[in-house]
């Protein structure tokens, strides 16, 4: 949830970890900060690794979604991956306007790392589907138009539970809603405007999971967005689409 929320914290290459405690600290961290990138990070590897966080994070639900059947792992190393991106390239190699210039220039200009994971292996279609929805985060961001401020991370997750349906998501909103009832009493119309505007918005786009971005880098992002139905304009906080193009 929280990518790009404190520039000073998203340059670093996620760790592993297996301590719970470690674990335990990080959730109490992001309910006090919904900014705190590196508890986010810890949180969210955990649900790829834990078998039972997998098993509650839905991951086995999304591949039923996406009818991946049973893929062997031949076929499972076919589908759409996004590997570790090069920013550089991108801007050099993109005409402006175009989905891969904007997402290079967008990320340049929040400091995102990229590849903020390690490249994942996957053995089984549940892993593919926590590999792919985690490494396309940030390129939701874009597409969809919800920034990376605090509202923006907010209207995105909301985004991903209409796409999705997946529990992981319904606890992040769970733990956005925890952070206003104990810390930001102030921003309850704003955050519920951001789930609402979320909400909506993923309803009515066609599904973004599963598309082999790569293949889209060179195409102007508002055809992209026209395509998956996507609104033009995003109002919770600061949005991506104006800034970046």
């Amino acid at each position: 949830m929280a990518r790009g929320k404190k520039q000073r914290e998203v340059e670093y290459i996620h760790r592993q970890t297996r301590n719970p405690f470690v674990v335990a600290r990080a959730c109490v961290r992001l309910v006090k900060d919904l900014g705190a990138t590196r508890e986010a990070t810890i949180i969210e590897s955990q649900f790829m690794r834990s078998r039972w966080l997998k098993k509650y994070a839905g991951w086995g639900r999304a591949a039923d979604r996406l009818m991946l059947g049973e893929y062997n792992q031949a076929q499972l190393d076919q589908l759409p991956r996004l590997p570790n991106l090069d920013l550089d390239q991108l801007l050099a190699t993109c005409p402006p306007g175009s989905l891969g210039y904007v997402v290079a220039s967008h990320m340049k200009r929040c400091k995102l790392n990229p590849n903020i994971f390690r490249e994942a292996n996957v053995r089984t279609r549940e892993e593919y589907v926590a590999a792919h929805i985690t490494e396309t985060h940030d390129l939701w961001h874009v597409v969809s138009g919800f920034g990376n401020d605090e509202p923006g991370e907010i209207g995105v997750v909301a985004f991903y539970c209409a796409q999705t349906g997946l529990p992981i998501f319904i606890l992040l909103l769970a733990i956005a809603l925890l952070n206003t009832a104990l810390y930001s009493h102030d921003k309850v119309a704003e955050r519920f405007d951001a789930i609402s505007e979320g909400w909506l918005a993923g309803k009515r786009a066609k599904p973004l999971y599963g598309i082999d971005w790569a293949k889209q880098w060179h195409r102007p992002i508002a055809q992209v967005r026209r395509d998956l139905h996507l609104p033009e304009r995003v109002v919770a906080g600061s949005g991506i689409f104006e800034e970046a193009a």
